[in-house]
């Protein structure tokens, strides 16, 4: 009998298809990679010459922005992309077909959320890299530890509430617009794509309690001039809160079937911790 792979190597395996599964779906790494850039194009053209004031003094638009739109490709990459694909998979009955086999689920959902993870800091570096090549982006290299702790915090918090979010989305058909409706409204109260200095102090309240804009801040600060390490430690401490919370959500209520496959009695069973799935009955 052959013996059975270790668990690292069953998780680069799983890493491994879930790259390639996302690179062979043209809307899939659109959405991942490309639509993150076209708007960071976009906006520096439509800002050309335009300042931003920070607390290291005027910079520019650009130096601005960046930070900004590598916060959202990391959610695109480790929230919209995970979810719609989670979800993709449940009601096509691929998760229930896992639970079939030797693999553990959990290996599934790890190499999906690793390979997400990967994304997300694949297209901050393009984002980046386009900014230094095209805008004279300033890369501050005192405070890059900063921008690495921001991101990974990013990827844990937006992963988590990726998996959280198809507890509550009902259909493969209502994946986008629920996924959509959770994050686009909010991405613009929270200094992504322009400052929020001067708008309402209730805006920026509401602003605040919400993931995306700690992340921006997060970002921004490690790459805008200023004195300090880099490091806003609220921030991440909100970024780890949501995580936590995302986390608690999806090991009560993921589940690795759709409702129309499974009788109530074994969505009960199979709904249960991500930590500990049953197999599924032939």
């Amino acid at each position: 009998m052959p013996e059975r792979p270790g668990a690292l190597r069953l998780l680069a395996g799983q890493i491994d298809y879930a790259n390639k599964s996302t690179l062979r779906n043209p809307l899939s790494a659109f959405f991942t990679l490309v639509f993150p850039l076209i708007f960071l194009l976009i906006f520096n053209l439509l800002n050309t010459g335009n300042t931003v004031g920070s607390p290291g003094g005027t910079v520019s638009f650009a130096q601005f922005f960046t930070p900004g739109i590598a916060a959202f490709a990391i959610i695109t990459a480790c929230y919209t992309n995970l979810a719609i694909s989670t979800v993709l998979a449940r009601e096509t009955g691929v998760l229930k077909r896992v639970r079939g086999t030797p693999l553990p689920p959990l290996y599934f959902l790890l190499g999906r959320i690793t390979s997400c993870v990967l994304f997300a800091f694949g297209s901050v570096v393009l984002m980046v890299g386009v900014g230094v090549l095209l805008y004279d982006v300033q890369v501050i290299w005192e405070k890059l530890p900063a921008a690495v702790v921001s991101v990974l915090a990013g990827c844990f918090c937006f992963c988590a509430l990726g998996l959280a979010v198809t507890t509550i989305v009902p259909s493969e058909e209502a994946a986008p617009p629920v996924v959509n409706v959770t994050v686009f409204p909010i991405l613009f109260i929270s200094g992504i794509f322009f400052p929020i200095d001067n708008v309402a102090q209730w805006v920026r309240t509401v602003a605040a309690v919400f993931p995306i804009q700690r992340l921006a801040h997060a970002l921004q600060t490690a790459f805008l001039p200023g004195e300090g390490s880099g490091f806003v430690w609220a921030d991440l401490a909100v970024l780890a809160a949501w995580g936590v919370g995302g986390l608690v959500v999806a090991a009560r209520f993921f589940r690795w079937e759709n409702k129309v496959d499974g009788s109530p009695r074994r969505r009960r069973r199979g709904g249960g911790p991500l930590a500990a799935p049953t197999a599924a009955r032939p």
